[in-house]
């Protein structure tokens, strides 16, 4: 498949230790249709092999992953999700080190985490690892001493966004469960 050739490529260029700037260059004057998003998905297929791997890929690379997020904002936890669904601890340790780095945060995963209807139906096993770690951190930041009032407001905003959204998921699920259709928890 073209998709795989093309993270193949980029793998290659990760190894070469191609600057972020290079990548940038390479990306805006490639013929072919060559996307951002072939090399985020080479350095969370590379990262994958260690924590030290993957915040060294992604600081070496930001700006590459805040070129691609320009334009995708969410599709980050997408495309670790395609490289990593099958893994759940790989993907909760890339997906560790993207919230470590700022590049999104753990309001901004829980509406992920809610997009797929997965947790809704009782399945999605990463999902719902993203839920408990991001509901935790939220929850600790809203609460935190610590923390600026505006920061405290936006994450308690977060989780209530959160929760009402999933109140009216799982009512909209039941509909569909008393209506015959397949959303039950299975």
């Amino acid at each position: 498949e073209e998709s795989v050739k093309n993270v193949d490529m980029m793998s290659q260029l990760i190894y070469k230790k191609t600057s972020a700037d290079d990548f940038l260059m390479y990306l805006k004057s490639s013929e072919k249709d060559m996307s951002a998003k072939f090399v985020v998905m080479a350095i969370f297929c590379i990262g994958g092999k260690s924590f030290t791997h993957m915040r060294t890929l992604l600081g070496r690379y930001r700006k590459v992953i805040d070129h691609f997020l320009s334009s995708e904002n969410l599709g980050i936890l997408e495309v670790l999700y395609a490289v990593w669904s099958g893994s759940p601890e790989k993907f909760m340790m890339a997906f560790t080190c993207i919230i470590e780095a700022g590049i999104i945060n753990d309001v901004d995963a829980l509406k992920w985490a809610l997009e797929s209807g997965e947790i809704v139906r009782g399945r999605g096993r990463v999902q719902w690892a993203v839920v408990e770690s991001s509901l935790t951190a939220c929850a600790n930041l809203a609460s935190s001493k610590s923390t600026a009032a505006g920061e405290k407001e936006y994450y308690a905003l977060g989780l209530s966004d959160f929760w009402s959204k999933m109140i009216q998921a799982l009512e909209e699920n039941e509909k569909k469960t008393t209506s015959g259709a397949d959303g039950a928890w299975q």
